[in-house]
Parts: C-alpha cells; sequence; structure tokens
C-alpha cells in the first residue's frame, strides 16, 4: 500500500511538472500567470507542521522562474506566498494570510486576459 501511494505520487508529480514546464503547449500567444501558495506552518495547534510545503513552493517559484523557463514564467507574472518568509526573501514572498491570498488571486484574475493562462499551486 505504501509503495503504491508513494508511486501515485511521483505520476502527480510528473504530471503537474509537465503542465507546468509546457502550459503554452499549442498556443502561440498569451501569458502565463502563477500564484504559488506554500503552507508548512498553522496557527492551529491542531495542525500538523510541515515545513517542506513552504520549501516545495519556493522550489517550484525557482524553478518556474529560473532562465530556462523565463520565457514562460515572467518573474513579475508569478506571485509566492508562504507561512514563513526567508530572510534573504530574494523571491519576494509574502505571507499566506487569508487577506494576501485573495489579494493575489485577485490580481492573477485581473491581470490576465482571455489569452493568457493562471496557474494556482
Amino acid at each position: 500500500m505504501f509503495l503504491r501511494r508513494q508511486y501515485q505520487a511521483c505520476v502527480f508529480c510528473l504530471g503537474l511538472a509537465l503542465c507546468l514546464l509546457f502550459p503554452a503547449a499549442g498556443r502561440a500567444e498569451g501569458k502565463t500567470y502563477a500564484v504559488l501558495v506554500g503552507i508548512g506552518t498553522y496557527k492551529d495547534t491542531n495542525l500538523q507542521s510541515r515545513p517542506q510545503l513552504d520549501r516545495d513552493a519556493l522550489s517550484l517559484y525557482n524553478l518556474l522562474t529560473s532562465p530556462t523557463n523565463r520565457q514562460l514564467y515572467a518573474p513579475e507574472n508569478v506571485k509566492l506566498l508562504l507561512s514563513k518568509v526567508p530572510a534573504d526573501n530574494k523571491a519576494g514572498a509574502v505571507l499566506a494570510t487569508r487577506e494576501n491570498l485573495l489579494n493575489t488571486l485577485k490580481w492573477a484574475v485581473t491581470a490576465a486576459k482571455e489569452e493568457d493562462t493562471i496557474v494556482i499551486y
């Protein structure tokens, strides 16, 4: 059972990676906007912390905005929300509060046009 779940997780991650890296397949025009959310620490003490979720979202941000992918994901079109903002904060992350999440989603929907793509992670 454990191996089956690992396999399913790997297939899901591979599919997600393909969708993120090739969102413009079949499209000649349009920008891609991304809202990446990593919440690994919760105010509710009944919920177990998962600090890797912050790291995963930051890693995905770094992948999408790397020189290789900048043609699809311009850094100014990718927003990162985390439960803990890193000290260096090169990515320009903001705290993943309800207000910041709603504002970021509103930004993406307002900025995107009909031919654009919005990715939410």
